[in-house]
């Protein structure tokens, strides 16, 4: 099953040769020089196991998620680890000991060795359970041991396993960090039998350390399919999610108080299973107050020349929200403007995760991809008025000014932002598909970025106004300030269409074959498609010289300067 309890780090590695506490401490200076304190992360989600333990659906999701948060902030580094062992990061037990190792005590640069005052988190999701093991300080004796499960744990064999107690008394605490662990295992929720969970027994923890564990002595730690996540690991992420949503911080106090209250709400209680309850525990050490996530600057940051920060509302899952978004006006004659968002620079998991119902494969594997730099987008899609200033044409079949501009082809597209480019004196162009799904998504995971549903109130697809496309600004904004990402029309991006896994993680559109040349991608669906078609993750694509579709229109993309 999936215990999930996060003791022994330390004595994990020294026990397997890789370093001893001596080595840790004796390789930090007493005193060392001042600096800005260090974030690190290790994040182990194994999901198909070579022996003994059954396969987990959302493991590599849940750290993947997780992954980007710590990113986005403000953690220096983060190593995540799924695979099996022939994979590019597996999750061996020698992987994970050698790279938090790595991690910890052997950085390139010494200097950015864990020491006082830097933060460690270490994530395990997956299977765990608990063993009678020798008692070195008893001979003849057995203590109970926690352990969690790596891809190639044999579950009767510990020393196959990753010891917690180990992990944090012998590993981590000799760096002299702070170690904070979130311990999310016992997921083998078809046969109880199997495993017990391994949350919630007393633990003697050394040094700063704490540990949460999704679980008490004897309960499971389930997974939900409609969430595609561990229900604990759900958790986080939402409180994560809100937190960063209000530019606020979080502290690693707040993280477990609001977990916590959220375990116990309604809306978390029906992901588990009739009869059954999941109670996070807490084993903690003396861990003085830490920051654990930045608040985000965007609102905060001084404004570039011509921006202004203003209030809007949005709807996410559970309802609506408050938020401040940072808007550029470009002028672009004849008494039209065009409103621009600033994106920020992050990271993101784009594509379907597993599972993703109506999901091709097309928009597989989903993977981590890194946006490098801030960038603008319209924060509405290009209306028909202002198409007109921009060019003189009136191409769309609805008439209307504040109504998208349709029918029109990916190469009048590009025309459009040609000729802005020139009426402006900045450089237009169409968001390549990393930029866009990046701002549709605006930090969720979820199908839609208002949840896993699609109605008529959110977006204006086939349950929207039967066929009609809006005015913009008609639905409510994504978390970061953008209208109708999903639906009223498709938008065309700047990239061939192509195999999924040429999309890299940068800014660029890719660049394929000549075979591809002649296809366009578009995203987002339109106001006749399928709610499934609206989907963050749906990738469509058309000929670059089709304009006979009243169903594909755009918005543009401004660099920044």
């Amino acid at each position: 099953m999936r215990p999930r309890r996060v003791l022994p780090v330390l004595a994990l590695l020294a026990l397997a040769g890789f370093v001893t506490v001596a080595d840790l401490t004796s390789a930090r200076p007493q005193d060392p020089p001042a600096r800005k304190p260090r974030k690190v992360a290790l994040l182990v989600g194994p999901s198909t196991y070579l022996h003994d333990f059954g396969k987990l659906n959302y493991t590599a999701r849940d750290v993947e998620a997780l992954a980007v948060v710590l990113r986005d902030g403000g953690f220096d580094e983060v190593v995540v680890l799924t695979d099996p062992p022939e994979g590019k990061n597996p999750a061996t037990r020698a992987n994970v000991l050698d790279r938090l190792e790595k991690l910890v005590a052997k950085q390139p640069n010494p200097a950015n060795n864990v020491r006082q005052g830097d933060v460690v988190m270490v994530v395990l999701s997956g299977h765990g359970l608990e063993l009678d093991v020798p008692d070195p300080e008893k001979p003849g004796k057995t203590r109970r041991e926690a352990f969690f499960a790596p891809v190639d744990g044999n579950k009767g064999k510990p020393d196959t396993l990753v010891s917690l107690g180990h992990l944090v008394n012998d590993v981590l605490a000799p760096c002299g960090g702070r170690n904070l662990l979130l311990v999310d295992a016992c997921r083998e929720i078809y046969d109880p039998n199997k495993g017990r969970g391994i949350g919630g027994r007393s633990v003697s923890l050394t040094g700063q350390t704490a540990v949460l564990f999704s679980c008490s002595t004897g309960e499971l730690s389930f997974e939900a399919d409609e969430v595609k996540h561990g229900v604990f690991t759900h958790a986080v992420l939402e409180v994560a999610k809100e937190v960063r949503e209000a530019g606020r911080p979080l502290s690693w106090a707040g993280l477990i108080a609001r977990v916590e209250e959220r375990m116990g709400t309604d809306a978390v209680k029906k992901l588990i299973p009739a009869g059954q309850t999941q109670t996070p525990v807490l084993a903690a050490g003396q861990v003085p107050a830490t920051e654990l996530l930045a608040s985000r600057d965007d609102a905060a940051r001084e404004l570039a020349p011509g921006e202004r920060l203003e209030e809007f509302e949005y709807v996410v899952e559970g309802g609506k929200r408050k938020g401040k978004r940072r808007v550029l006006a470009v002028d672009l004659g004849g008494g039209q403007t065009m409103e621009f968002v600033r994106i920020p620079k992050g990271t993101f998991l784009m594509g379907s995760p597993d599972g993703e119902k109506d999901a091709d494969a097309n928009e597989k594997p989903q993977r981590r991809v890194e946006v490098t730099r801030d960038f603008y987008l319209g924060k509405y899609e290009v209306m028909q008025a202002q198409y007109k200033a921009v060019t003189g044409a009136s191409p769309s079949r609805s008439k209307g000014d504040r109504l998208p501009v349709e029918a029109v082809s990916w190469n009048d597209s590009v025309a459009f932002c040609e000729a802005l480019s020139k009426k402006v004196k900045r450089t237009v162009h169409l968001p390549t598909e990393v930029q866009w799904e990046y701002a549709c998504r605006a930090g969720t995971t979820t199908p839609f970025h208002f949840g896993s549903r699609l109605n008529g109130d959110l977006a204006n697809s086939n349950r929207g106004l039967m066929g009609k496309t809006a005015d913009v600004g008609s639905y409510p904004a994504n978390p970061w300030g953008l209208h109708d990402m999903h639906g009223n029309v498709y938008e065309w991006c700047r990239d061939y269409y192509g195999p999924y896994d040429k999309v890299e993680g940068v800014n660029d559109p890719i660049q394929l074959t000549k075979q591809s040349e002649n296809i366009r991608i578009i995203r987002g669906g339109n106001t006749d498609t399928r709610d499934w078609v609206c989907r963050s993750a749906r990738r469509g694509w058309h000929m670059p010289d089709r304009n006979d579709l009243n169903n594909c229109g755009f918005r543009v993309c401004l660099p920044l300067d």
